[in-house]
Order: C-alpha cells, then sequence, then structure tokens
C-alpha cells in the first residue's frame, strides 16, 4: 500500500533522497578508488550531475508552488 501511494503523491523527500544518491553518484568514483578509470567515472559524474540539477529544479518548483506562510510548517503541508 505505502508503495502505490508514493506513486501518486509527491513528496520533497524523494526530491531530497534522489538529490542524495546523485551526489554518491558524482563523488563514489573517487571515494571507492576507480576515478582513474575514464569511461566509468565520467559516467557517474555526468549521469550525478544530470540527476543532481533535475532534482534542484524540482525542489525550487515546489518551493514556489508551495510557499510556507508564517503560521504554516513543513509537517503541515
Amino acid at each position: 500500500m505505502l508503495l502505490c501511494h508514493g506513486l501518486y503523491r509527491y513528496g520533497a523527500w524523494t526530491e531530497w533522497s534522489n538529490f542524495t544518491l546523485a551526489c554518491w553518484a558524482v563523488v563514489a568514483p573517487f571515494l571507492l578508488g576507480f576515478g582513474s578509470v575514464a569511461t566509468p567515472m565520467w559516467a557517474h559524474v555526468l549521469i550525478g550531475l544530470c540527476a543532481t540539477t533535475i532534482a534542484t529544479m524540482q525542489l525550487l518548483a515546489d518551493r514556489k508552488v508551495h510557499p510556507l506562510s508564517s503560521t504554516q510548517t513543513i509537517d503541515s503541508k
């Protein structure tokens, strides 16, 4: 049931998790020691940067659509 709920209801947590995983994809080649192998390193970096950019755009767009009022908290959305 929870999986189905996540498919039709947007949550900012999904974009934050995408952002976090995309940042990991960018730094993983260097932290895990395969930064000297060009093809996998560039694949990780480029895909990570693309995913980071898209997640950032989604988070910024959501902030513009649903601005928080002075009495509204993040949990009360």
